[in-house]
């Protein structure tokens, strides 16, 4: 029986340059190697016109085929060129999942201003990954109210929220209420800030079913983002789920290694 493939879930090219990683591919698959990830989904958020930066990840997926997987990206500040985009990436491109960041749009996750992008995923059985909440949101509805209403009007869609397996105690209660209650809701791991005992919460809340393994390089280094997961105490069974069979099934990924 081959070993499972470890897939990092929320990755991004660009030139944030903290861990000394930005988007030098050459560093970039050196800290994959060392962290033990063999694909990350990589995803670029950086340009008003998204179709460059869909580009930038199409060239980096060419060049390193076994290592990168595709993710598109479009924003909601361009209408007109929401659907022509999205049937390019998820065509052409191969993307695998959908990134938006309403951080830009500065409207949240259930603002008319993504139906069209909703609508499009939800008729063609999309994962669509971004932040359940924002900074700048006020009166905000619970995420489980959310989310049941973003199934009940795109229910082809699967949501991952970003970063959900972060973000303190109360912040987590929370994420695990809506991905109990809201079947076809995920989270990543990606971020730096948690408690101890945070992943094995999780996993005792929701089930490992439900959790994907994400470092958010190159804001974060893979290497201590992994370990959160490898050190853990959880069973060997549930941290292969997590650090690659749930995506490996989510997007419908071979696992040859």
């Amino acid at each position: 029986m081959s070993e499972t493939k470890i897939i990092d879930f929320h990755c991004h090219l660009a030139r944030w340059g903290w861990p000394r990683i930005d988007d030098l591919i050459d560093r970039y698959l050196r800290i994959m190697d060392l962290s033990g990830v063999d694909l990350a989904c990589v995803n670029c958020i950086f340009f008003g016109n998204a179709s460059i930066g869909n580009d930038i990840v199409a060239s980096v997926v060419k060049q390193n085929p076994d290592r990168f997987i595709p993710v598109a990206f479009v924003t909601p500040h361009y209408q007109d060129d929401l659907i022509e985009e999205l049937e390019r990436c998820f065509g052409e491109l191969g993307a695998k999942f959908l990134k938006i960041y309403p951080t830009y749009y500065q409207r949240p996750l259930d603002n008319p201003g993504y139906e069209k992008i909703f609508k499009w995923c939800s008729d063609n059985k999309k994962v669509i990954m971004s932040h359940a909440s924002e900074t700048f949101e006020t009166n905000r509805p619970t995420l489980v109210d959310r989310y049941s209403e973003l199934a009940d009007k795109f229910p082809g869609i699967s949501w991952v929220m970003a970063h959900g397996g972060t973000g303190g105690r109360k912040g987590r209660e929370e994420i695990i209420e809506a991905v109990n209650k809201v079947p076809k809701v995920y989270i990543d791991t990606a971020g730096s800030h948690d408690t101890v005992g945070g992943i094995e919460t999780l996993v005792s809340n929701v089930g490992a079913k439900k959790i994907l393994f994400g470092s958010d390089m190159p804001l974060f280094d893979a290497r201590n983002q992994i370990a959160r997961i490898i050190t853990s105490k959880i069973t060997e069974k549930e941290k292969k789920q997590i650090l690659g069979q749930n995506t490996i099934k989510l997007l419908g990924i071979k696992n040859e290694k």
